[in-house]
């Protein structure tokens, strides 16, 4: 799939700007330690220094997910996102030791929150973000926006002596779908459609704060500092 996006996204008048050049059109096969592995080869862009801002991320989100959906679309490429309740995630929650709510994640699994059909990055967290490309799209497929969303909010350095409120959050979302809509050229949001984007935010928020926070609490002592501050952040969450 990453090599798929670096291709076709790179070549878009507007995704051009978000995603790095591909050089292969398709993943070159190694082998490594005996296991196959699959490399892609794209434009160096760690040259980018400097973070845009929430905003630029957040309009970002919004018209990879619209215009990479119409691609992906056209492609007839129907490929799911990585979900956040694959049997590993489930273990790593149920070992983990996190205090987690069973019934609310099997409602939420149940009622398959992330089965839809836009097009999403997945990934988003900061360390995917590279000056103002986004790179690793290895996760990437159809799922729920609001888990990109979700990816770029929820994190230990953005809300560092702030934590978000409410208020913060419903901001940050009517913004998202203002240029989500402005891509899709319809009018809007309307308080209605923020507050119901306002909950499936927080749906999608703890499946993914459980699922983050028990996967860097199985790395334990391999985690850097800025993951550790992170994973105590989205326990937090939950």
């Amino acid at each position: 799939i990453e090599a798929l996006v670096n291709r076709e996204f790179s070549q878009h008048p507007v995704l051009g700007k978000y995603v790095a050049r591909g050089l292969v059109d398709k993943p070159i096969e190694v082998k490594l330690d005996g296991a196959t592995k699959y490399m892609v080869v794209q434009e160096d862009v760690s040259t980018n220094v400097g973070d845009p801002g929430l905003k630029y991320w957040l309009k970002a989100a919004a018209q990879l997910q619209v215009y990479g959906t119409e691609i992906m679309d056209r492609l007839g490429n129907y490929h799911p996102a990585l979900s956040l309740t694959k049997e590993k995630d489930e273990a790593r929650v149920k070992d983990s030791g996190i205090i987690i709510d069973p019934d609310i994640r099997k409602d939420l699994k149940d009622a398959g929150i992330e089965n839809q059909l836009v097009f999403i990055h997945q990934d988003l967290r900061a360390a995917n973000r590279e000056g103002i490309k986004v790179i690793d799209w290895g996760h990437a497929g159809r799922g729920n926006p609001y888990l990109d969303v979700a990816r770029i909010l929820l994190d230990a350095q953005l809300q560092r002596g702030r934590p978000f409120t409410e208020g913060d959050y419903k901001q940050c979302i009517s913004f998202f779908l203002g240029e989500r809509n402005k891509a899709l050229k319809i009018e809007g949001p309307t308080v209605a459609e923020v507050n119901r984007g306002y909950q499936e935010f927080k749906e999608i928020s703890l499946l993914y704060a459980e699922a983050q926070s028990a996967y860097l609490v199985s790395k334990g002592n391999a985690c850097s500092v800025e993951e550790r501050d992170n994973c105590e952040f989205l326990i937090s969450q939950i």
